[in-house]
Formats: C-alpha cells, structure tokens, sequence
C-alpha cells in the first residue's frame, strides 16, 4: 500500500500543478464572461464555494477568493483590476476556503460595499484592511437592499456535534438575494 500512496500522492501533486498552470487563463476567461454587458443573469465559480455573479446588471460576489489562498503555486494577478467592477460583497464566515483577507487587501482601495458579519468584522477591519466606512453588518432577518437587490441574512448553519457532544464550527451568515 505504500507504493499506491505514493502514486496517489503524485497523482494529487500533478493536478495541483496543472490547475496552477491554467489558472491565468481560465481567471482570464472567468472575468472576461463575468465583465461583459451581456444581459443574462449568471454565477461563476471562483473555487469550490466563491463566486461572482452578474445578476439584474449588477456585478457582485460571495465569498471572492484567489486560487493562491489553496494551492501556494497558483500566480499572483492583477486582482484590484480585475474585480474594479464589484458593486459589493457578501462574506459569510471566517474559514480559509470563505475569507482571503490577501484579497480583501488587495481590494481595499476599490469603491466595494462589503457586507460583513460581525463575527468576522475585526478580521477584515484589522487583517484585511477594509474601512469601516465601506461596511455593512447585517442582522439575521432585517433585509438590505444593494443595487436594487434585495439581500435577507439568516444564520447559516456551519455548525456540528463531535463525537463527544462538543458543538464545533464558526459562526456564519447565509444569504437570499432576489432580483
């Protein structure tokens, strides 16, 4: 069984290169579908649960995240230019696959309203560099309304029992947007 881990593992060490290796072109892809004034709604998918979204004209994301907060080889790009069209963002919670707080930095600078809950405000205030003047906070059930979306926050469910009856995760907030 030692050989097969081994060819797994190189198997796994293979794809983690190519999907660094096509990363430019395919965010290249990516953002070009996403900024083009085509008017149908549509969701892109930034990594496993990240996305941008161009829905009723309005360009927004949940969640934005840089292939390079998972894979270490993936290329740094040009993200603050990329992203320039954000109305805003929806964050959710605080685990590294949901919060690149390099990518907030980098778009910090940018006019992007951020919607963030509290449980993560000090991480993207403090880490992220994000003013509290571009902020939002929402509160569960107590809707928003962003670019002529409506947004209704709720408690997201990211939360379960260990073995030993412990409950484990982090707060989250989840999302309905109408359009």
């Amino acid at each position: 069984t030692m050989g097969r881990c081994s060819e797994q593992t190189e198997l796994i060490e293979q794809q983690r290169r190519l999907a660094c290796e096509r990363y430019p072109a395919q965010w290249a892809r990516l953002v070009a579908e996403w900024r083009s004034p085509e008017p149908q709604d549509q969701a892109w998918l930034m990594y496993a649960a990240n996305y941008l979204l161009r829905t009723a004209g309005v360009r927004w994301a949940v969640d934005p995240l840089r292939l390079g907060q998972r894979l270490s080889c993936a290329p740094e790009m040009d993200f603050a230019a990329d992203l320039a069209p954000l109305s805003f963002v929806l964050l959710t919670h605080r685990h590294a696959d949901h919060l690149d707080l390099g990518l907030l930095h980098a778009l910090r600078g940018l006019p992007i309203t951020w919607v963030v809950p509290a449980a993560i405000l000090p991480y993207v205030t403090d880490d992220g560099g994000l003013s509290r003047k571009n902020i939002i906070v929402p509160e569960p059930l107590q809707p928003l309304e962003l670019h002529g979306l409506r947004i209704l926050p709720f408690d997201g469910l990211h939360w379960e029992t260990s073995r030993e009856g412990e409950r484990i995760g982090v707060p989250a907030t989840a999302y309905q947007v109408e359009f």
